[in-house]
């Protein structure tokens, strides 16, 4: 059962992360089919998030947010970098890294927590399927200026 609870909390971070990081970069970005495309996997953090939140409610338990501090990090970090650089590839390549650390994250969680719920499992399976495509995808604006 805790590890059930760790799990989903990895995953919560997870998916937050990448909410947060999209709506960092938004403003900064041109590209109307880059625009859609984050707003495509935002709505899909959104929809993993409510699946944690209804498995950990089953649980009687509140998935961990992401700490405050690593916030400000992430948010300073994104936006300093974006002052030297907002082309669509600079923001896509840095949306592709950071996705990256984020399926590694979850990839390490799960053989960390491996005895999690197979419905668990599967959310985590699906949601790094779904930055790997992502990432793909992501990687189509890397010759874009």
């Amino acid at each position: 059962m805790e590890n059930n609870k760790k799990m989903l909390d990895e995953l919560y971070k997870n998916t937050q992360m990448g909410t947060y990081a999209i709506d960092c970069v938004k403003p900064k970005i041109k590209s109307k089919d880059l625009i859609d495309l984050l707003l495509k996997q935002n709505n899909y953090y959104r929809e993993i998030n409510t699946k944690i939140n209804k498995i950990s409610k089953s649980l009687n338990y509140e998935p961990k947010n992401l700490c405050v501090g690593i916030r400000i990090m992430s948010y300073l970090s994104i936006k300093t970098k974006l002052l030297f650089n907002n082309k669509t590839n600079y923001i896509s390549n840095m949306l592709a890294e950071g996705t990256q650390m984020g399926i590694e994250n979850s990839g390490k969680a799960l053989s960390k927590y491996s005895d999690c719920d197979g419905s668990i499992k599967e959310l985590a399976n699906n949601l790094i399927k779904t930055q790997t495509d992502f990432i793909a995808s992501l990687n189509k604006f890397s010759a874009i200026q």
